[in-house]
């Protein structure tokens, strides 16, 4: 079942390459992206605003952030940690970017781990609303800058996998990445995980990483992509999956104390390092979990959604257990000298399994139930975000649920939300989806 929704009032601006983040089971924050630019203006037209989308009666708001806050950007990552949006790297006019970004309402208190792994509290927005920007100046590495990468947020890091970064036209490497980055959000510190194992996924960038549970423990699903190849100068596309198992449970160091920040000033601007206070060596506690860290790549069969870049996933769930839901995308086609984009109006899904080996295997993708059973046909969209909560605590709403109907009862299990995009040209729309094996 595919169902477009209708807002009322203001609404941003069509675009492709946004963040759309839930910050409680019934809003979510748009940031950023790449809108058609205004008549007259050639070039890349970036975006920098900030809207809060409201499901439980169906509108947008701009919100004025207060203090300097992040370049116009798109192709960022963005996740939800602690009553917070976090914004890191892009692609900005000055170029690929490295930093990462905090958006925080005021007068809202950070969430215990219990009650984030249960329920999300509403986001205060009465308050006010400031950016600040994370602070990495002592020295310890940080990622290169880039765009088009992927994180997700696991217990209190966001891991961050691939992407695309600065090419300076003559080197033979592509500069596309394979590496995988974690940021303790607690710590403030970057690193790289010190014991990945297994066969590294080719560079890539565009693709999809997607936080799964699995009897084996929770790990992150990589689907898709693209590069650049220098030599034969066309674009090479992905339909492979990967899987990175994660540690079961990120240690904080027990010496580590967390103080609250001073009320900032124009003497003491807010500062993120002002909530940090004597943190030892987590790096040698993440290592501790051996089962953790390893790449894996899980054969699919010949059936499926074939190579693409630019799609949605989201975690669903089945009467077998987790899978992957996959929406649109799209790819360059070459005929001789022609060169053209297909974007995709197809939606897959492929359930997902640990075995006792330490592997993990899958039955193979099914092609979801087509719109037009019960509605319109999935809409063709490349470049889009889709959003969903766990199923213990789904995005819900008045509007959302009048608008879902009699289709409500399938929601929490594998019901997402679709926004934005691109066919040529970009999208303003929203939709919501259940999605369902034929």
């Amino acid at each position: 079942m595919i169902k477009q929704l209708h807002t009322t009032g203001p609404a941003p601006c069509p675009r492709q390459g946004h963040t759309l983040t839930p910050v409680d089971h019934s809003h979510a924050l748009l940031f950023g992206g790449r809108g058609d630019p205004p008549r007259g203006v050639r070039g890349r037209h970036l975006l920098q605003d900030v809207w809060l989308l409201s499901l439980e009666d169906g509108t947008w708001s701009p919100l004025q952030p207060s203090g300097p806050g992040p370049s116009a950007r798109h192709n960022h990552v963005a996740v939800y940690w602690q009553g917070a949006v976090l914004v890191f790297g892009g692609a900005t006019h000055e170029g690929y970017s490295s930093e990462v970004w905090e958006l925080r309402p005021g007068q809202l208190p950070p969430e215990e781990p219990e009650s984030r792994a249960t329920a999300t509290p509403p986001w205060n927005t009465a308050g006010p609303l400031a950016w600040r920007r994370w602070d990495f100046s002592d020295g310890s590495p940080v990622p290169a800058g880039r765009a088009g990468s992927t994180g997700i947020l696991h217990d209190d890091t966001m891991i961050v996998f691939g992407g695309s970064t600065a090419y300076d036209g003559t080197s033979s490497r592509p500069p596309y990445l394979d590496d995988t980055w974690v940021l303790d959000l607690r710590a403030v510190t970057w690193h790289q995980p010190p014991c990945i194992r297994g066969m590294l996924p080719p560079p890539r960038n565009w693709h999809s990483a997607t936080s799964m549970p699995l009897a084996s423990g929770r790990c992150m699903v990589v689907y898709g992509g693209y590069l650049w190849d220098p030599e034969t100068r066309r674009e090479l596309y992905y339909d492979d999956i990967w899987v990175l198992s994660l540690p079961s449970t990120i240690p904080f160091a027990a010496t580590a104390s967390v103080v609250t920040d001073p009320a900032p000033t124009a003497d003491h601007p807010a500062d993120v390092t002002d909530r940090i206070a004597d943190v030892t060596d987590r790096p040698a506690a993440l290592a501790a979990d051996h089962s953790a860290w390893v790449w894996a790549r899980v054969p699919t069969g010949e059936t499926g959604p074939g190579a693409r870049n630019r799609h949605s996933a989201v975690c669903i769930e089945t009467d077998i257990g987790s899978a992957l839901a996959v929406h649109g995308g799209n790819r360059l086609f070459y005929e001789g000298p022609r060169v053209g984009d297909v974007f995709y109006a197809d939606a897959w899904i492929l359930p997902l399994a640990s075995n006792p080996d330490g592997g993990y295997e899958t039955p193979g993708w099914q092609r979801a139930l087509p719109g037009s059973v019960r509605g319109p046909p999935y809409p063709q969209l490349a470049h889009h975000v889709a959003l969903r909560g766990p199923a213990s605590n789904p995005l819900r709403g008045t509007w959302l649920s009048g608008a879902l109907g009699d289709t409500v009862t399938g929601w929490a299990a594998s019901g997402a939300v679709l926004y934005g995009g691109e066919v040529g040209k970009r999208l303003g729309t929203l939709y919501a989806v259940i999605y369902a094996a034929r």
